[in-house]
């Protein structure tokens, strides 16, 4: 049995042999604990060192196998109860027909089927993933869930609460042993199975149906109840939050992500072709429709899983995809859309999930059975599982109010997060008449019926802020109130606007005004509801210029002084969040006209004390007399209204993520800090959403783009902090700014707003950001604190993507070159957390990586743009085409970004020169002594270099034919000297004084020949 001998002998039979026997020992063996430790080790040694594909895929499938069926006797029913219980070996030898205790499997063997996941053989990830997701559900989960199980829908709250608190909680989870064993042996495995997202449909389509299947029917299966679903979902996702998992949690938010594109895309494509069967036949609006529609099925396939198993030998002879759409598309049973319409919304029944199962394939039998099984993964990648549905996240809000009224917020808010976490991909789930009844009553309880001991634990658990994330995340899919609704929906509507508008102007946190303002948006206009222009634009100013004008009012619209309560000063922050809130989701009413005695209107004092008073330190013209303000002094007065009372005993009654966790990481930040970061938000909200939607509406938009003397200023203000390290713009503020973390968090919010000012369809980056501004904003990739430059990062990750703040419509513009050479900043240093080399630049680990994905993504969308400009320029004609050639080539085309990049590099002085070895920056925060060596500076460069040529080149494929265009490009850039940049001192020393422009030049030239 020892391993040495298992893997000398060269016949792979025999080892077969001795695979099968070492499985057969365990099963009938059980009680010979010694003998079965080295069974179990020489099994670990088979499965990770065994040269032999087939040998390796016996080993798995008979581990797995004798796993699956082995009994879970160990841990008894009292022991759920009991912190001393204890797993044990029984001693009395088993008879031939008895089925092993699942003990007789160590936790070793189980990971090491885990190591085959990460194998080059498909067949070896899919077997060893699928058989350890198996063992996850039988032994652990579902042992996990028994007591819950047994209770039904209607299980005692109680019970589920002891449930999580055994296995969520690390105080009590220490005082159970078997607790602990069980999370060392099957707990790490929903780890695994999210991390096989990362095996593409490019690499293993295969995997990737197999995944799906996995998370939809396996971890959590539908015999289980929706009580147990709801648990168990919470016990998961508390398992892939914790320290070292983060990687699986955003895997599994990926993975749902593309079902939600996948379910909008299918929903858009039964759109347009019922309006394309709407059509005259043969008429030339039916040719153009048809088309459409078509074009959107093609985006349907390419999220869908791609052709798979097809052999050359196949008797459909027309395999191929276009052939299989074409047939999909001009189907006569009109039942085939009707079921995929069933599943196209995310909150569709387990009934009509079943339903597309069975009938899907006998219904498209006749296209083929490539078609059949196109149909089918698309079937199973667009509907829900039981993993999460509508009906699990019903119950997670029902059990968060049940476990809040228990007097449990921990427990509640680990319900709560689960909810918040799904219907970030499916804002519908929390969008259904039950759920959205229910979180309106969760919210008056919270925010009414509190004693004060209560009211500090949901603060400490963020159970309003939670709440009001998920109705601003899940208000867009709301039907919205209309006159047909009964008097209950009317009240519940009427409820929540009432909350909602009390924490905008109260006493709710910045990121509950927030959120406020963003569901009363949603509810206003819901996206189902399809207004004019001049019906939404009066719903918008009837419902938030009552809001503005309150949030203006001087007595809310205040810098805070010294002798304020913190409470009292943290106030500001809240209403600048608020009105930079109601600036970008209802930029009508914003910039409406105002009354009283000066011509500003609202929005126009929240800009000018956010502009003038807060960050120039000016006197402003905003102050008005209280008088003007009387009539909405009493409309929310701080009585609370009567509280309802506890919901029925028929509601079904989780994660302590501490949702609030964000703004506790800004207690070190000083309130004044917060105001100015907060005044920012309010100029850059303002500024974009005005443009935005004036673009969006077209000629019947009755917006006005801000001024170019404003938006100039705006720029100038935010690169003035960067280029002061952080120091505020005013004076007035700098005694309360001067710690590292406040200084910090100025520069990483003048930074992403810099940004985000310089999105390509807002059009002001050419006209407003110089080249002195980019290099200063450049200098933020290597900024010395670790938050701020994983922010600044992400930040651009988003631009060069269009996803976040810069998601917009299809007619996008692409963003511009200077940010993709910007990439070429975002590597980390090698040498500790402050590499001299890297500019002195904090590490950010593998965050650093997804600006390198980013950056291809964009390359590859600037290709396709690129070559779809130069098709439209050359049917237009010679001169359209020398226009190409001459001007938007060197736009669109990513290698153009090189000339950007190399001209960073080579005035960063870190930049290795030919010139010798350069001195570091002469910081504060590290020694004089500093050097820069000649070594590091080197393979620093080299590996900005390849951060940069990588997406370029890679994006190509194995064919990339761009090399020698780009070898040639730096060449001749070698010889030229780089373009002059008029800079002044700076502590980023980027820039040098007037009179040594020169020098500077010079050392540039020398740092380009080594580049």
């Amino acid at each position: 049995l020892h391993p040495a001998s298992i893997i000398s002998d060269t016949e792979q039979k025999i080892r077969e042999t001795m695979v099968k026997g070492l499985v057969s020992f365990l099963t009938n063996k059980s009680h010979e604990t010694d003998l079965c430790q080295d069974v179990n080790e020489s099994l670990a040694t088979i499965l990770t060192k065994d040269p032999s594909l087939d040998v390796r895929l016996l080993a798995i499938r008979q581990v797995c196998e004798l796993a699956h069926n082995a009994t879970n006797d160990a841990i008894s029913d009292t022991a759920a109860t009991t912190p001393s219980a204890t797993t044990s070996n029984t001693t009395t030898p088993p008879s031939r027909t008895h089925t092993p205790d699942i003990s007789v499997i160590s936790a070793e063997l189980l990971l090491a089927v885990a190591n085959r996941v990460s194998s080059k053989n498909k067949t070896e990830r899919r077997d060893a993933i699928t058989g350890l997701a198996q063992i996850f559900h039988k032994h652990y989960i579902r042992k996990i869930l028994r007591h819950v199980q047994d209770g039904g829908d209607d299980c005692d709250i109680e019970v589920i609460l002891r449930v999580l608190h055994e296995h969520c909680s690390e105080e009590q989870t220490k005082n159970y042993k078997f607790v602990v064993e069980a999370e060392e042996k099957f707990g790490w495995i929903p780890q695994k199975v999210f991390e096989c997202v990362y095996f593409s449909d490019a690499t293993d389509p295969e995997l990737r149906n197999r995944i799906y299947q996995i998370v939809d029917d396996v971890l959590l299966d539908g015999g289980l109840t929706a009580t147990s679903r709801a648990v168990g979902l919470a016990i998961i996702l508390h398992g892939l939050k914790k320290k070292g998992k983060e990687n699986a949690f955003k895997w599994m938010c990926a993975l749902f992500s593309q079902r939600s594109q996948l379910q909008r895309a299918l929903g858009l494509y039964l759109d347009a072709r019922v309006k394309a069967k709407g059509c005259e036949a043969g008429s030339a609006e039916a040719f153009t429709a048809d088309a459409e529609a078509m074009e959107k099925l093609e985006v349907v396939a390419s999220l869908s899983s791609p052709l798979v198993g097809i052999s050359s030998s196949n008797s459909d002879s027309s395999a191929d995809m276009s052939s299989v759409l074409k047939r999909f598309h001009t189907a006569k049973d009109k039942h085939i859309f009707r079921i995929l319409s069933t599943i196209a919304s995310p909150t569709h029944s387990p009934s009509a999930r079943k339903r597309a199962f069975d009938e899907l394939p006998k219904r498209t039998k006749g296209m083929g059975a490539v078609s059949v099984a196109w149909t089918k993964a698309l079937a199973r990648r667009c509907s829900m599982g039981a993993f999460v549905n509508f009906e699990s996240i019903e119950h997670c809000i029902i059990l968060a109010q049940e476990s809040f009224e228990a007097n449990d917020c921990k427990v509640s808010s680990l319900f709560l997060t689960c909810v918040k976490t799904m219907i970030a991909p499916f804002p519908a789930l929390a969008a259904t008449k039950e759920s959205f009844k229910n979180l309106v009553e969760f919210l008056e309880v919270v925010r009414t019926d509190v004693t004060p001991e209560a009211k500090k634990e949901l603060e400490e658990y963020g159970i309003v802020t939670l709440i009001s994330d998920i109705l601003a995340k899940s208000a867009s899919s709301m039907p919205g109130k209309g006159n047909g609704d009964d008097e209950e929906t009317i009240s519940i509507y009427e409820t929540l606007r009432s909350q909602l508008l009390r924490l905008c102007k109260n006493d709710g946190t910045p990121e509950q005004a927030r959120n406020s303002v963003h569901a009363l948006s949603s509810l206003v206009n819901p996206v189902s509801q399809h207004l004019s222009l001049p019906s939404r634009v009066k719903k918008e100013k009837k419902e938030f210029e009552p809001l503005l004008k309150a949030l203006v009012a001087p007595s809310r619209l205040a810098i805070p002084d010294d002798s304020m309560a913190s409470k009292q000063k943290s106030k500001i922050v809240s209403v600048l969040s608020a009105i930079a809130a109601v600036a970008e989701c209802a930029p009508y009413a914003f910039n409406s006209t105002g009354e009283g005695k000066t011509p500003l209107c609202w929005g126009e004092r929240a800009i000018d004390f956010s502009l003038n008073a807060v960050l120039l330190g000016k006197n402003t013209s905003s102050n008005l007399s209280n008088e003007e303000y009387s009539s909405d002094s009493g409309s929310e007065s701080e009585t609370e209204s009567p509280a309802k009372g506890r919901r029925s005993s028929t509601a079904r009654g989780n994660k302590a993520a501490v949702a609030s966790s964000k703004e506790n990481d800004k207690v070190n930040i000083s309130v004044h800090c917060r105001m100015i970061c907060a005044s920012i938000e309010v100029l850059i909200c303002h500024i974009r959403a005005t443009i935005v939607r004036a673009k969006a509406d077209g000629a019947k938009s009755e917006l006005e783009a801000p001024s170019t003397e404003h938006v100039a200023k705006v720029f100038k203000t935010l690169i003035d902090i960067l280029e002061q390290n952080g120091q505020p713009p005013s004076s007035r503020n700098e005694r309360y700014c001067k710690t590292v973390q406040d200084q910090a968090e100025l520069r990483r919010c003048a930074a992403t707003n810099l940004l985000r000012l310089c999105d390509a369809n807002l059009q002001l980056e050419n006209t407003h950001l110089t080249p002195k501004m980019w290099h200063i904003l450049s200098a933020t990739f290597l900024d010395k604190d670790i938050h701020a430059r994983e922010s600044i990062m992400e930040e651009l990750s988003c631009m060069l993507t269009g996803s976040g703040k810069f998601r917009h419509n299809a007619s996008s513009y692409p963003p511009s070159l200077r940010f993709v050479a910007l990439v070429s900043l975002c590597p980390d240093g090698d040498h500790g957390a402050h590499s001299a080399a890297n500019g002195y630049a904090a590490n950010v680990g593998r965050r650093a990586n997804s600006i390198k994905v980013a950056a291809t993504q964009c390359i590859k969308s600037l290709r396709v743009t690129c070559q779809a400009t130069a098709a439209q320029c050359r049917s237009l004609g010679r001169e359209a085409e020398k226009n190409f050639e001459n001007r938007l080539k060197m736009k669109l085309m990513p290698e153009y970004s090189v000339p950007y990049a190399l001209h960073l590099l080579s005035f960063r002085h870190e930049t290795a020169s030919s010139g010798g070895t350069l001195p570091g920056d002469a910081d504060d925060d590290f020694s004089e002594d500093a050097v820069v060596s000649s070594e590091a500076s080197n393979r620093m460069l080299k590996k900005r270099l390849k951060w940069l040529f990588d997406p370029l080149i890679h994006s190509l494929g194995a064919g990339a034919d761009n090399i020698s265009f780009l070898l040639r490009m730096v060449e001749l850039l070698s010889k030229c000297y780089p373009v002059d940049v008029e800079f002044k001192k700076s502590d980023d020393d980027l820039s040098i004084e007037d009179d040594l422009h020169d020098k500077e030049e010079k050392h540039a030239s020398a740092r380009l020949k080594i580049i």
